[in-house]
């Protein structure tokens, strides 16, 4: 699968994740370029996905997002991949 391209596209994480704290994730994501949004709205681009817990009152937590999901290891690939291409060009 290739990497999805997040610069300048706005993002917002949902879900527990696994490898950062969420607030390390956004300084991240923001240093690398993304936009971090600060709640869902019509103009996101993606949805990083963690961990979502379903409890038993709620069909889903998500309520079936409708927008273009990527994996906690999707941002980190993308995050890991800018961080490279940076330090072969410095």
């Amino acid at each position: 699968m290739a990497i999805k391209e997040l610069t300048q596209r706005k993002i917002i994480f949902t879900g527990t994740l696994q490898s950062l704290k969420r607030k390390d994730a956004k300084a991240l994501a923001t240093m690398l370029g993304a936009q971090v949004q600060p709640s869902m709205n019509q103009k996101l681009d993606y949805v990083v996905v963690g961990a979502i817990q379903k409890t038993l009152l709620d069909e889903s937590s998500t309520k079936k997002l409708t927008y273009a999901n990527i994996t906690e290891k999707q941002f980190l690939e993308w995050a890991a991949y800018k961080l490279t291409s940076w330090s072969y060009n410095s």
